[in-house]
């Protein structure tokens, strides 16, 4: 990360650089500087597509991690760990992990449970 940051001001200061030497040089210069800048900024698209590689590699051991420890018990999912209770609908539609909310006493007749993401209603027993 500190790599993406230096590159980034390094990129920043071939563009000041730039916009002094076209008021005051030759091409020649210039075009050294333009050349410079066009290199730094592609090592800083190559940094960049590197983290979103390795950033949607860690998403996709997350979301197996997550998946493989979830089992259904009675009216909804819940982790390994017994963490719960999740959305059986946002689960098996979508694969995301909603933690289901207990409905107040005045709205148990819906059901015991309530989704706050799909808005679906759940009973324990």
């Amino acid at each position: 990360m500190t790599d993406l940051i230096s590159t980034a001001t390094t990129a920043i200061q071939l563009v000041t650089r730039l916009r002094e030497i076209n008021k005051n040089i030759a091409n020649a210069e210039f075009n050294n500087a333009l050349a410079d800048l066009s290199i730094e900024l592609a090592n800083l698209k190559i940094q960049v597509a590197g983290l979103l590689e390795e950033n949607d590699q860690l998403k996709r051991k997350l979301d197996q991690k997550d998946s493989s420890s979830v089992s259904f018990k009675g009216f909804a999912y819940f982790k390994s760990d017994g963490e719960g209770p999740f959305c059986p609908g946002c689960y098996d539609t979508a694969g995301k992990l909603i933690r289901l909310a207990k409905t107040s006493a005045t709205f148990n007749v819906f059901g015991s449970h309530s989704c706050p993401s799909c808005k679906e209603h759940f009973s324990a027993a």
